[in-house]
C-alpha cells in the first residue's frame, strides 16, 4: 500500500523543513487560522512535533546508513555485515623484512670454512626489543661472507591454553587482541582440528573451526553446529600454537634491526657478525579497519576465492594480508606478474612476496604461475621558481608550497602507474593564495630500480636525468663480482666502476653506483621517461614526492 501524507513529504527531514511544510499546508486547508507566529499555541505544538520528527529521521537515516557496508561508520555494523557474506576480517598481520648478516673477524670479512644452517625461529631484535623471527631454515654455503634472511615480526606462543569445551553449538573461545592472522594450530584433547576460511563446506563430522573478529576487535575461535562443522565433545582442553605480533608498530625503519639473541660464535664458530636491514619493515597492520573492510569484503564476494580473469588476480592480490595496492601484468600466458605495495608503502620484502605466492596456491588456475614483484616508489623531481605576491613572506610561502606538493603527491594519494600531468602540478602551486606566478624549470621522474633477482640488497646509487632524456629507455644493471655492466634497451654499453659517476653518450642519465653488499649475478632494471613532459609512467611503480625531490626558489616582491 502506498503511504500518502499530504502534510509532510519524505524529503522533508529537518526541523525547519517539516515546520515550514506543515504551516504551508495549514494555510491551504484551514485558511481561517492566519496566525502563524511563534506565540500561537498551535505553532508551538507544531514546532515540538517537528523537532521530534527530525530526531526520528536522524535515527532512521542512521539505521539505513549502517545497513550498507559502503556507508557504515560503526565497526560493529561492518562486522555484522561481513558475516552475511561469510567474509573473514583479518586480525594482526606481522611486518616482513629482509636482513643482511655480514660475517666478520676483527672488523674484516670472514669466509665460512664450512656450510652452516641458520634455523627457523632464530630471533633478531631492534634496540627497543622488537623481535623478528626467521621463518625457514637457511643454508649458508662455504666461503660466504654474508647472508640475506627473510624475517617476520611475530612471536611464537606454544601450548597456549585456550579453554575447555562444552556441549554447546557454535562454541566460541577468545584468542586475544594480538593474534596473527591464520597462525593458529589447534588441538582438542589429542585430536588435531583444522582452521578453515568458512564452515560453509564443512560436514557434521569435520573437525573444522574458523577465527572471527568481534566488534571489540578481538579474535575468537568458533566451532560448528553439527551441520556445518562438528561440535567438540564436552570437557576437553583446547590448546594451540599461535603467533602474536605488534602489527603496525613492527614496521621499523631501515638499519634498526641490529642484533640477534643467538650466539653465532658458540653456534657456528663465527668470530663476529654485523646485522642490519637495508629496507624498512613493511606490511604490518593491526586488525582490519573499516576502510579496508569496505574495500575487501565486496572483492571477496566478487572473486569467491578463484582467480580466472586478469581482474581476479588483481582483486585477490588486494585481499592478501598486508597488501595495499596491486596491479597485474597479464599476457594470456601461464605467468601472471603481480606488482604489489605493502600497507603504508615501502618496498615489498622477499618474505612478503613469498607469502603472496602461498596465498594464491589454492586460488589460481593450476596451469598459471604467479610471480609477485615489488612496485617500489619512483620520485617526481622538480625545479621551480616562484614569485610571491606583494609583501608575502617568502620563507613561509616556500614551506607552504613544499607541504602542499608533498601532500598532493603522497603515497596515499598516488597509485601504480599514475600519470602525472604538468598542468596539474602547475595548478597546485599557481592557485595557492600567496603565489603571483611561477616558472617550472625542470620536471623528471627519478625511477625505482627494481631487482630482477632475489637479492635483498638495494642498489645503492644516485641518478639524475639530463636534457637528452627525450625518449623512453629501459636500462639494466648486472653485477659480475667487480663491476656493474650497464645495458641500454638490452644492448651492453659500458662497465660502471663503483663510486665513479657515468653519463651516457646521449646525455640521458648521470648514474653513480655506490658501494654495497652485492652478490655476483645480482641484476636490476629501471626505465627512464622524457623530462619536462607529462610523466606517463608504465614501469609499475608508484610516483611520490618527498622534500628532497623539490628544488624551489621563492622571489619576494617588497615593492611595486
Amino acid at each position: 500500500m502506498i503511504i500518502k501524507n499530504p502534510w509532510v513529504g519524505y524529503l522533508d527531514r529537518s526541523y525547519q523543513q517539516i515546520k515550514a511544510r506543515i504551516l504551508t499546508r495549514l494555510g491551504q486547508t484551514i485558511p481561517e487560522i492566519s496566525d502563524h507566529s511563534d506565540s500561537n499555541i498551535l505553532v508551538v505544538i507544531i514546532e515540538a512535533f517537528a523537532g521530534v520528527a527530525e530526531q526520528l529521521n536522524y535515527y532512521i537515516d542512521n539505521m539505513a546508513r549502517e545497513a550498507f557496508i559502503t556507508t557504515a561508520r560503526r565497526y560493529s555494523s561492518a562486522v555484522k555485515l561481513t558475516r552475511l557474506i561469510d567474509y573473514r576480517i583479518k586480525s594482526m598481520v606481522p611486518s616482513s623484512v629482509d636482513i643482511t648478516i655480514e660475517f666478520l673477524n676483527q672488523g674484516l670479512p670472514y669466509s665460512l670454512p664450512s656450510p652452516i644452517i641458520i634455523p627457523s625461529g632464530t630471533i633478531f631484535t631492534t634496540a627497543n626489543n622488537i623481535s623478528f623471527t626467521t621463518t625457514t631454515d637457511t643454508t649458508v654455503p662455504t666461503g660466504s661472507t654474508f647472508v640475506n634472511l627473510p624475517l617476520k615480526q611475530k612471536t611464537l606462543v606454544s601450548n597456549y591454553n585456550i579453554g575447555t569445551t562444552t556441549n554447546l553449538l557454535d562454541q566460541t573461545f577468545s584468542l586475544g587482541v594480538n593474534y596473527v592472522h591464520n597462525s593458529l594450530e589447534l588441538k582438542i584433547g589429542t585430536d588435531d582440528w583444522f582452521l578453515k576460511e568458512t564452515l560453509g563446506f564443512s560436514g557434521p563430522l569435520d573437525k573444522h573451526y574458523i577465527v572471527e573478529i568481534s566488534a571489540e576487535r578481538e579474535a575468537y575461535i568458533k566451532f560448528g553446529d553439527n551441520i556445518n562443522g562438528a561440535v567438540p565433545a564436552a570437557g576437553l582442553v583446547i590448546t594451540g600454537n599461535l603467533y602474536t605480533s605488534k602489527g603496525v608498530n613492527g614496521n621499523v625503519n631501515p638499519n634498526t634491526i641490529t642484533s640477534s639473541t643467538s650466539n653465532f660464535t658458540t653456534l657456528f664458530g663465527i668470530p663476529g657478525i654485523k646485522v642490519y636491514n637495508s629496507y624498512k619493515a613493511v606490511g604490518g597492520t593491526d586488525y582490519e579497519d573499516i576502510e579496508r573492510i569496505r574495500r575487501s569484503a565486496p572483492l571477496s564476494l566478487r572473486t569467491l576465492g578463484r582467480a580466472v580473469t586478469r581482474q581476479d588476480y588483481r582483486d585477490i592480490a588486494l585481499l592478501a594480508p598486508g597488501v595495499d595496492k596491486a596491479k597485474e601484468y597479464f599476457n594470456c600466458g601461464k605467468f601472471v606478474y603481480l606488482y604489489v605495495s605493502p600497507n603504508g608503502g615501502g618496498i615489498a620484502s622477499n618474505g612478503f612476496l613469498a607469502d603472496i605466492v602461498t596465498y594464491f596456491e589454492d586460488k589460481k588456475m593450476i596451469t598459471t604461475f604467479v610471480k609477485p614483484m615489488p612496485c617500489g616508489e619512483s620520485h617526481i623531481n622538480m625545479d621551480l621558481t616562484v614569485t610571491a605576491k606583494f609583501r608575502v613572506d617568502g620563507l613561509k610561502l616556500r614551506a607552504d608550497i613544499i607541504k602542499l606538493l608533498i601532500d598532493k603527491y603522497s603515497y596515499n594519494n598516488s597509485d601504480i602507474n599514475k600519470t602525472i600531468r604538468l598542468s596539474d602540478l602547475i595548478s597546485v602551486v599557481d592557485n595557492y593564495s600567496g603565489v603571483d606566478y611561477l616558472k617550472l624549470n625542470k620536471v623528471y621522474l627519478k625511477p625505482y630500480i627494481r631487482p630482477l633477482t632475489d637479492t635483498t640488497i638495494p642498489l645503492n646509487y644516485t641518478i639524475s636525468l639530463n636534457e637528452g632524456a627525450i625518449d623512453t629507455v629501459t636500462w639494466r644493471v648486472k653485477y659480475d663480482g667487480v663491476n656493474m655492466l650497464l645495458l641500454k634497451n638490452n644492448n651492453p654499453i659500458t662497465n660502471l666502476t663503483i663510486g665513479t659517476p657515468y653519463t651516457d653518450a646521449n646525455d640521458i642519465i648521470t648514474l653513480t653506483i655506490l658501494t654495497g653488499t652485492y652478490s655476483t649475478g645480482d641484476e636490476w632494471v629501471f626505465k627512464t621517461i622524457p623530462i619536462n613532459r607529462d610523466l606517463l609512467i608504465d614501469d609499475y611503480s608508484i610516483p611520490v614526492v618527498i622534500e628532497n625531490d623539490i628544488t624551489l626558489i621563492v622571489n619576494e616582491q617588497l615593492s611595486i
